[in-house]
């Protein structure tokens, strides 16, 4: 075989192997229950949870931004094997959202009772999805 040849070969393998590599995303692979659980926890007793009424929602911006995260994890745990968490994984996903685009963690939001009713909708969904890691994680 050629030079050329020999080189258009082994670009044409080394394509395939990194095509192969792609094939499986980081969401594809198992969640850890049992992190998810000890993460799900400790965002239970953050104050944004356990009284969203009794702070500025502006001060809930780190609160939040763990929310994503885990909202994002307890997704994926539901879209792969957990139907359970798929529900309350949108719920928070949802909930983010509606905080973020409401301007909540401004000093003026758009509507303080529409980021009262998004820490409130993710408090139920921590809930939720408390509940359910209890029900699957053993």
């Amino acid at each position: 075989m050629k030079p050329v040849g020999r080189l258009l070969a082994c670009a044409v393998a080394l394509g395939f192997v990194l095509a192969g590599c792609g094939e499986q995303s980081a969401e594809e692979e198992p969640v850890d229950l049992q992190s998810l659980q000890l993460k799900v926890r400790a965002l239970a007793v953050d104050t944004c949870h356990t009284r969203p009424r009794d702070q500025a929602p502006r001060k809930c911006e780190k609160y939040i931004t763990q929310i994503a995260n885990a909202a994002r994890t307890v997704s994926t745990a539901g879209r792969i094997n957990h139907e359970g968490l798929r529900d309350p994984g949108r719920e928070m996903t949802r909930a983010v959202r509606d905080y973020n685009q409401g301007g909540c963690d401004n000093q003026r939001p758009k509507s303080v009772s529409a980021c009262y009713r998004a820490l409130e909708t993710i408090a139920q969904a921590v809930k939720d999805v408390e509940a359910e890691l209890e029900e699957i994680v053993q």
